[in-house]
């Protein structure tokens, strides 16, 4: 999966630099935000979308396709509603970003709190958009993309920039 900075849309790189930032001013001494996810290939969206949807077996043989590691039957959890070629981070570059909080002990910190910071500064972005507002079960507390951007706009060539 892809963390690397230079897969990710420029504008939105630029506005993860920003927040992440913001975010280690107004909160110095708290796990520093990074990129956990920029670029997905489809081979990885297929087996994240198994996840949850298919047996560990299947997963771990979807896993293995995509080059991703297996995991445990206790992992088999959904952690994406989008399969491959509908997601924002199929596209390249990405028009969309996930984030973790890196501790000191080089481990991530998932807890809402950190996320619910973060998105504060965020969102002052106008044409930013955060999963973590978003309805029920598709709540996406780590995910940002432009607002207002589908997979559909993306597919027919929409500018990000001019929605």
């Amino acid at each position: 999966m892809g963390r690397k900075p230079e897969f990710l849309h420029p504008y939105l790189l630029a506005h993860f630099r920003r927040t992440a930032a913001a975010f280690q001013a107004r909160y110095p001494g708290a796990p520093v935000p990074v990129l956990t996810e920029t670029h997905r290939s489809s081979e990885e969206q297929t087996a994240l979308y198994a996840q949850g949807r298919n047996t560990p077996e299947e997963v771990n043989r979807l896993r293995k396709i995509a080059g991703l590691g297996p995991i445990a039957p206790a992992q088999n959890k959904v952690v994406t509603h989008a399969p491959a070629g509908k997601s924002l981070h199929n596209f390249s570059p990405a028009l969309a970003y996930d984030i973790g909080f890196r501790t000191t002990d080089a481990g991530l910190d998932w807890s809402e709190q950190l996320f619910r910071q973060f998105a504060a500064l965020a969102r002052q972005d106008p044409l930013i958009e955060w999963g973590g507002e978003w309805p029920g079960a598709k709540r996406d507390m780590p995910h940002f993309q432009f607002k207002g951007m589908t997979w559909a706009k993306a597919l027919a060539g929409v500018d990000p920039l001019r929605l």
